[in-house]
This record gives structure tokens, sequence and C-alpha cells, in this order.
């Protein structure tokens, strides 16, 4: 698994996690672009597999990313 920060390293990151009712909504990066994402949703050539309140799971062949938004979170 890919553990990656909030911040800006690729092509692609994930600047901010929205917790709702129901679920939660990433605000994803790519391309210069950003896209208001949920479980299941196809970006980038791969897709959303999970997104909690700190952490957006993503896959894109066959690898597992992790983008840790978390205030613990020390990777830089």
């Amino acid at each position: 698994v890919d553990q990656i920060s909030g911040k800006k390293r690729r092509n692609l990151w994930v600047s901010g996690i929205i917790e709702g009712n129901e679920k939660c909504i990433a605000i994803l990066n790519y391309k210069d672009k950003s896209f208001n994402v949920s479980k299941g949703d196809s970006v980038a050539g791969g897709i959303i597999l999970d997104i909690t309140p700190t952490i957006v799971t993503f896959e894109k062949n066959n690898q597992l990313h992790t983008f840790d938004l978390s205030i613990n979170n020390n990777s830089q």
C-alpha cells in the first residue's frame, strides 16, 4: 500500500474530505482540476474504494494508494 500525505506529490492528490450524514466526499485533484468524488467513483483510470473522515483509498492498476489527511499523519 502506497501511503501519501495530503500534500501535492503527484498528478493525483486529495486536498480535503467533507463528512456528511450518510457518506464522506473527497476533494480530489487531478491534472490541475478538482473533483468531488464518492466511494465507487472512477477517476484518473482508477476507482475510489473507500472514504473515511481522514483517509481516501484509491485503486489503480491493481495497486492500492492511501491518502491520509489526518492531523497525526507525519508523512512528508
